[in-house]
This record gives structure tokens, sequence and C-alpha cells, in this order.
């Protein structure tokens, strides 16, 4: 809103950014073990990884891969949790 004239102001960005949060049922303890060493070895936000967004983004390229990394540095889920609960996460593209 501006101070002067008290009009909005709109700024169309021509980029994107895409956010997604992945969400697993509860696992066996073997699957639990291999989301939270994923998990784990990406590092906080630093490491990147490789999914195909076709099914969840209709404007994507049919076979085009996103690298994305981690929204949040930190995640508590242990086996037991994971077991019991499920995982999720959020990831955003890397750019």
């Amino acid at each position: 809103m501006s101070p002067f004239n008290f009009t909005q102001q709109v700024h169309d960005f021509k980029g994107r950014l895409r956010v997604v949060e992945f969400q697993y049922p509860p696992l066996s303890q073997a699957d639990a073990a291999t989301m939270e060493a994923f998990l784990e070895s990406c590092d906080g936000v630093t490491d990147t990884f490789t999914v195909d967004l076709d099914d969840y983004f209709p404007d994507s390229q049919p076979g085009s891969a996103v690298s994305m990394r981690l929204a949040n540095p930190e995640f508590e889920y242990d086996i037991t949790t994971a077991m019991t609960y499920g995982f999720s996460f959020v990831a955003m593209e890397a750019k």
C-alpha cells in the first residue's frame, strides 16, 4: 500500500520457486531407517536431491526432474516416531 496515495502496488516477479511438503505414511523399521539416513545425508539445507514432479505440477515438462533441498535444516524424527506417524518434511526448489 502506498503511503502517499493509498493505492495497492503489485509486482509480478516472473520467476517461481516450488515448495513441496512430502508426507509418508507409517514405515517399517527398515524403511524408516532408510528415510532417516536420507534426511541426514542432505546435510541440512546444503545438499540437493532430484525429484520428478510431473504428477504434482501440470505445467512441468514430462520427465523433467527438479533439484530440491530441505527447506528446514532440522527435523525431529526417529525410527519409532516414523513407524508410528510416518515422515513429513518440506523441500524447496534449488536454484
